[in-house]
């Protein structure tokens, strides 16, 4: 993956190939092919070795620890800052690098499957406990926290409109509970 991500700024996306990335990190062509499979699988790797830095597994934990509706929301709100905030050098890097949209749209596609089914637990939580606003399907409160937690609007929010993390990651925790929980 270094020698990857090392190519990729050197040598753009095109000029990154199988054989030199094997050649950089010292290991055959086959080698890489075996352990990625292709280019996709290079760039769908890359990005996730970006997105799950240091503290991740951290709030992960704290999720699943925590006993309150309102504090999964909150740190659902943290953990989708801390990912987007992560991968943003790959993801400009990649931008930059000419990588076109095709290439991304499959490993970002699965990566949003995940998301989608890795939140489901906050919201069965949340209904378990009877806390979702009155009338909100189990269905549509799920819809609504993966929407709310996309990359698209950490991007408007953060990249396009200069908020701080920090700013964004208070706004989107309060929208998540003001958009799930009733009010008691």
């Amino acid at each position: 993956m270094d020698a990857a991500f090392e190519l990729i700024q050197e040598k753009r996306y095109d000029g990154m190939t199988i054989q030199l990335i094997a050649e950089k990190a010292g290991v055959s062509s086959p080698t890489v092919y075996g352990i990625f499979r292709s280019k996709s699988g290079i760039l769908a790797e890359l990005l996730e070795r970006a997105s799950f830095g240091q503290g991740y597994d951290e709030l992960i934990r704290r999720s699943r620890e925590s006993q309150s509706s309102e504090q999964k929301l909150r740190i659902a709100a943290s953990i989708a800052c801390h990912i987007y905030q992560a991968e943003g050098e790959t993801m400009n890097l990649l931008s930059g690098a000419g990588i076109i949209r095709s290439e991304l749209e499959r490993p970002m596609e699965e990566r949003e499957c995940r998301r989608f089914d890795s939140q489901e637990h906050v919201v069965k939580f949340i209904h378990q406990r009877k806390e979702l606003k009155t009338n909100l399907k189990l269905t549509k409160a799920r819809d609504i926290l993966w929407s709310l937690t996309s990359r698209e609007l950490f991007t408007l929010h953060v990249r396009k409109r200069a908020w701080s993390v920090g700013e964004y990651e208070d706004w989107l925790s309060d929208a998540l509970v003001t958009a799930l929980l009733f009010e008691k």
